[in-house]
């Protein structure tokens, strides 16, 4: 791995077709097609990730039990940290409000004074970056 880049944890949606995707987002807007071996990159803000194996693993493992999709976890490559906003947006077809939150990262103080119908925390361990490399699959 060069210097520079960090290791990190994608978790991934496949497709019916074989694909690789964003393991939340549909918005074609924001979705994230990701080729193993070949740099993806975010079209707003940063690419989630997970900082350690536990927390992508656990992540994972909760998406599986909501829904009849096929998330795989991912070791990966990351490359210019972003950071993350306060909130996060619940709702994945909210995509002005993600361009928005992306934009105005530090929104505590107004979080923690009134209730935001649609948004929420990070799952534990997450962070973002610019880029994100897919390196190899993580066994279940």
């Amino acid at each position: 791995m060069d210097a520079g880049l960090a290791t990190a944890y994608k978790v991934v949606r496949r497709t019916e077709q074989g694909t690789l995707v964003s393991c939340l987002m549909d918005h074609p807007e924001l979705l994230v097609e990701y080729k193993p071996g070949e740099w993806a990159e975010a079209p707003v803000g940063g690419l989630l990730v997970f900082s350690s194996r536990a927390s992508a693993d656990g992540f994972a493992c909760g998406l599986r039990a909501m829904t009849h999709n096929h998330y795989e976890v991912w070791e990966c490559e990351a490359e210019e940290p972003v950071q993350l906003p306060d909130l996060r947006v619940a709702c994945t077809d909210m995509v002005g409000a993600v361009r928005w939150l992306w934009g105005h990262p530090c929104l505590q103080p107004v979080a923690d004074e009134i209730r935001l119908g649609g948004f929420g925390s990070w799952p534990t361990g997450t962070c973002a970056f610019r880029r994100v490399r897919l390196l190899r699959r993580c066994e279940e």
